[in-house]
């Protein structure tokens, strides 16, 4: 079987095969022409867009605020990567973690005093607010 190549410079050669590896390659030829079509048929034009765009829009998303709060976010953890690992830890602990824990939890299972908990807190906060 002989199966015939155009390179995008229009190059052609030809390349005789099997067979079996000829129909291989028609089939998977034939594949790839299927996805192209298949992923063209999804996309629209700009223009039928813009004249779907006011039924699509929705005016209760602030875009503005909600870019504005991901980079906050992202000085945050950005800030909280520079704490030592026992400060990150409480951090995590307190307030990042899935199931949250108290504060008087915590120094229970430091074993320490929730004052002491509550002030490396407060110095904790500061130093994120330095950072940022």
């Amino acid at each position: 079987m002989i199966i015939k190549y155009e390179f995008i410079d229009g190059k052609k050669i030809e390349i005789e095969v099997s067979t079996e590896l000829g129909q291989i390659i028609l089939q998977i030829d034939k594949e790839a022409k299927n996805n192209d079509r298949r992923e063209t048929r999804r996309h629209q034009s700009l223009s039928e867009l813009s004249d779907k765009a006011d039924l699509i829009a929705d005016e209760s998303i602030d875009i503005e605020k909600d870019i504005l709060q991901k980079f906050d976010m992202d000085r945050l953890y950005d800030a909280i990567s520079k704490l030592k690992p026992s400060e990150q830890e409480l951090i995590h602990k307190l307030y990042l973690d899935k199931q949250v824990m108290a504060q008087a939890e915590y120094a229970r299972r430091k074993n320490v005093s929730e004052v002491a908990i509550w002030k490396k807190v407060q110095r904790i906060k500061d130093k994120l607010k330095k950072l940022m």
